[in-house]
């Protein structure tokens, strides 16, 4: 790679406002600057008209079949000691539309010989927090509780960030449990 392409992607990576590095000690920033008040959730972001017509747009863009990859990354081991583990999946997407504006990602993902299924819905407005669009880039922040088991409930952020170009789809989910980093997903799909 020549520098000039070296000093466009460190660039990109370095000063996008969406970009950012995991750790498995990783607290979420909601967390952090909110306090307390992240396991408030009595006041989702709503849609503006413009923001409305922005994701019906997308929608439109993206609706039909795609296919590509994706990388799950969680964290393992002792406390003291947690490291990355990565699993790589090839994926077959079908992308369409739920109540609102509401953008549903119906995936196949397979690995090794395992398959699963997966659905991501993106932009609900009852879970949602915080919505940005900056171009074809789109970042929204989802909070809710979930039940873990026996009497016990957690807060799940997911921090979602979608990019369109042309073609192909850039799907960046990052969650976080109780303000603590539970796993990311990156999902590079491509028009069939």
């Amino acid at each position: 790679m020549n520098r000039k392409a070296l000093f466009i992607l460190l660039g990109v990576s370095v000063f996008s406002p969406f970009a950012s590095a995991i750790d498995c000690y990783e607290e979420s920033r909601s967390y952090l600057s909110q306090g307390d008040d992240y396991f408030d959730l009595k006041h989702p972001a709503t849609f503006s008209r413009t923001e409305k017509k922005a994701v019906k747009s997308l929608y439109e863009s993206i609706n039909g079949e795609w296919e590509g990859t994706a990388v799950f990354t969680d964290c393992r081991g002792a406390q003291r000691a947690l490291r990355e583990k990565n699993v790589e999946f090839t994926v077959k997407a079908e992308i369409g539309k739920g109540s609102r504006e509401i953008i549903r990602f119906r995936l196949s993902k397979k690995s090794d010989g395992t398959s699963r299924r997966e659905i991501i819905d993106i932009f609900n407005s009852d879970t949602m927090f915080d919505f940005k669009q900056r171009g074809s880039t789109y970042r929204t922040e989802e909070k809710l509780y979930l039940a873990m088991g026996k009497n016990r409930v957690s807060l799940i952020e997911n921090i979602i960030s979608l990019e369109k170009s042309n073609d192909e789809i850039s799907l960046n989910i990052t969650s976080y449990i109780n303000g603590a980093f539970s796993h990311k997903q990156e999902i590079s799909l491509a028009k069939i």
